[in-house]
């Protein structure tokens, strides 16, 4: 009669370790998943975003001015001018895709051509 209380008893104690490992490794699992992806989709928003502001250098360039925005296939790009002071440009540039937002800060220096001063990834 004990050799059954103990076989029953092993085989719980084995599923419920079996059960804790599974469960962890799932756990584990979606977490990489979803890290992945958000790593994926902050790159592609940091390259649209990059991608808006060569735009916005590009149309600096052609206009001595800055739009008030550029629209790309994946996201619209807001440009926020910080300060301008003779030849120097200070701007932000801001665009969001699937839930994620990112920023640049350019300052730059219009003259024949344009001159990046400075390029950050920030607020």
């Amino acid at each position: 009669m004990q050799k059954g209380y103990v076989a029953i008893i092993s085989v719980i104690v084995l599923t419920a370790i079996l059960t804790i490992i599974t469960i962890t490794l799932t756990a584990s699992s979606i977490n990489s998943l979803q890290s992945s992806r958000t790593m994926a989709v902050s790159y592609k928003t940091l390259s649209a975003v990059e991608g808006c502001t060569e735009d916005v250098l590009l149309y600096l360039r052609a206009n001595n001015s800055l739009p008030a925005n550029i629209i790309t296939p994946t996201t619209t790009c807001t440009i926020t001018l910080n300060s301008h002071t003779g030849n120097i440009w200070d701007f932000k540039v801001a665009g969001s895709y699937q839930d994620y937002t990112k920023n640049l800060h350019v300052i730059a220096e219009r003259n024949t051509t344009v001159n990046i001063l400075d390029w950050q990834e920030g607020p």
